[in-house]
């Protein structure tokens, strides 16, 4: 057998066990994820308001988000607590999205592209300003 045929029948060899452990791990999450789901629903089932067609983008209202009291105490006033800690350092921008619903440049799988430039540009404007 040549070195090319042998390499060849390898790889199909292969190729074959990938394919059966692929289906055999598919099968054991299917499993899971339907046991998940149906004991979930047990406690509290669905609740159909409407429905969504394919490939429909959904949206949060930011507006409400951030100017909503509850979260942010003296709404039209500026703190310095939401910026800056007890010692006068800035705060981690991380730190301040996780204590505050502060979404300016969404979450989840796609946010803004350009987040780091736009906080980059705005460190900028304001560090001149002082």
């Amino acid at each position: 057998m040549r070195a090319g045929g042998l390499a060849g029948w390898r790889a199909g060899w292969l190729a074959g066990w990938r394919n059966k452990l692929e289906i055999g791990i598919n099968d054991i999450f299917d499993e899971l994820e339907n046991e998940v789901s149906t004991e979930v629903n047990s406690f509290m089932p669905d609740l159909l308001v409407g429905t969504l067609r394919k490939c429909k983008v959904i949206m949060s209202n930011q507006w409400n988000i951030h100017h909503d009291e509850t979260h942010w105490p003296k709404l039209f006033q500026f703190t310095q607590e939401r910026i800056f800690d007890h010692k006068g350092h800035l705060l981690p921008t991380q730190l301040t999205f996780i204590k505050t619903p502060f979404i300016p440049f969404a979450r989840g799988k796609r946010p803004c592209l350009g987040q780091h430039k736009a906080q980059d540009i705005l460190l900028i404007c304001f560090a001149s300003l002082l």
